[in-house]
C-alpha cells in the first residue's frame, strides 16, 4: 500500500505492482452509483491487473472481461481475488488496454466531434 502519490509519480509505481485495486465500499451511496474514478484509468493503463468492487458505478466504466470483480467490503474475497488475479490476468490485461485507449482526451474529443 502506498498512500498519496503526484501525478507523475502514479504510473511509475502502478507499473511496479503485481496488481492494482479499487475496493469501494458498498455502504456508501455515492460509491455505489456515482463514483467514476480517474484511477481506474491509470491502472488499467498500466496494464496490470485491476480488482474493483463489484459496484453499479464500476460496472458502468468496464466488464469483468477487462477488470476482475470482486464482493465490495468482502476482506476474504479481496484477497482471494487478488491472489487469482496475480496468478494470471493476461486477457483482462489486453482488454483494458484496448478500453483505456479509447478513454484518453484525443480519443473522446474525436468521438464528440464524429457525433457533431
Amino acid at each position: 500500500l502506498y498512500p498519496h502519490a503526484s501525478r507523475s509519480e502514479v504510473l511509475v509505481y502502478a507499473s511496479a505492482a503485481d496488481a492494482l485495486v479499487i475496493p469501494n465500499s458498498g455502504t456508501s451511496w455515492n460509491s455505489r452509483y456515482t463514483t467514476s474514478p480517474i484511477k481506474l484509468w491509470e491502472y488499467l493503463a498500466a496494464r496490470r491487473p485491476v480488482v474493483v468492487s463489484d459496484l453499479p458505478s464500476m460496472r458502468e466504466l468496464v466488464t469483468d472481461g477487462e477488470v476482475r470483480f470482486v464482493k465490495p467490503d468482502d476482506p476474504r474475497a479481496l484477497a482471494d481475488a487478488l491472489a487469482q488475479a496475480v496468478q494470471g490476468d493476461d486477457a483482462r490485461v489486453a482488454a483494458g488496454w484496448e478500453r483505456v485507449k479509447k478513454q484518453t482526451w484525443l480519443a473522446r474529443a474525436q468521438r464528440i466531434l464524429e457525433t457533431l
